[in-house]
């Protein structure tokens, strides 16, 4: 009889490591697919802090996301390989999902339910109360395997320091930072059919020219004054050669960005997988002179003025 029930109790206890191991694997791989994901591409999450806090300004967002990217790979290798996990990595990791909610929070509150929040990156989008959600779950997930996870001494800690270093040299290499304008360049072709409104018979364009180029998006509330303030702008001073790029979403989205309205300048919706390799900075509406394929001068909407920036359109031919 006691034989009988010490194997029930082995069983049980079995049962209950498996099932922490199972538990503590999908937590670890869903950091490691959450910090792959963000990767593609990555200026979609370097937009997506810097619309959260534009007074970081670009080049710290770009800094700043990935680390965020770097830790959250860290935090799911450790995880998953079970090491230093009740002293340092699952305090690590409650206090990632705990910044992480509040900023959900934050966004819920400044631009409502948005479709994707940024956490899975542009290939698997969440909403903001789906995210939200997710994370309350997480948290309680965390919370259940902190309690239940064995004490380790923190040997080999310079191994942790490693994985991280290497974590953020990869990713800093393979997304490197635009700090200067000469190391800004147009990763593809500036060349494009456009989908133009009836009033435009133009199919092609030549980059190697200089042209204006305004990157739009709707889900930036900014872009749609950009669009009638660039129409307000057209009927006092004649532009040329200005064209916008809009991010991939559906006609009925793109109509919105334009009031239901024929607008007059050219444009072309841009895939979400290439849409962002074509501006230096993800911050949205952007503003471009083109010339010869490469940006000459480049502004956002939060820093180009109308105004001053007349004399400056005029000497680069694109008020008439």
């Amino acid at each position: 009889m006691f034989k009988v029930q010490s194997s029930k109790f082995k069983d049980q206890r079995f049962l209950w490591s498996f099932g922490l191991l199972v538990l503590r694997s999908f937590l670890g791989l869903t950091f490691i697919a959450s910090a792959i994901l963000k990767l593609f591409p990555i200026e979609a999450f370097d937009a997506r802090i810097l619309e959260t806090a534009p007074f970081l300004g670009w080049t710290f967002s770009m800094i700043l996301a990935r680390v965020v990217i770097a830790c959250e790979l860290t935090t799911g290798i450790f995880i998953v390989a079970g090491l230093w996990l009740r002293r340092v990595v699952y305090p690590i990791t409650l206090a990632m999902l705990g910044v992480f909610t509040c900023i959900i929070i934050y966004s819920l509150i400044r631009f409502g339910n948005e479709p994707n929040c940024g956490c899975f990156g542009e290939l698997l989008p969440f909403s903001n109360i789906q995210s939200l959600l997710k994370n309350i779950v997480f948290i309680a997930l965390t919370i259940i395997l902190f309690y239940h996870a064995k004490e380790h001494l923190l040997k080999y800690w310079w191994l942790g320091v490693s994985v991280l270093a290497v974590s953020v040299f990869t990713i800093f290499m393979l997304h490197k930072i635009p700090l200067y304008l000469d190391e800004i360049e147009i990763k593809e072709p500036f060349a494009a059919e456009y989908l133009n409104c009836d009033s435009f018979q133009l199919d092609k364009t030549d980059f190697e020219q200089k042209h204006m180029v305004v990157f739009l998006s709707s889900r930036c509330h900014r872009c749609k004054d950009m669009v009638r303030n660039m129409e307000t702008m057209n009927r006092i001073y004649p532009l040329q050669n200005v064209c916008f790029f809009i991010y991939e979403d559906s006609v009925t989205t793109v109509n919105q960005l334009f009031d239901n309205k024929e607008i007059s300048f050219p444009y072309k919706v841009i895939p979400k997988d290439t849409f962002f390799t074509y501006i230096p900075a993800p911050y949205l509406p952007f503003l471009g002179i083109v010339d010869s394929g490469k940006y000459a001068r480049v502004w956002t909407g939060a820093n180009f003025d109308f105004d001053r920036e007349i004399s400056v359109l005029k000497k680069e031919g694109i008020i008439r």
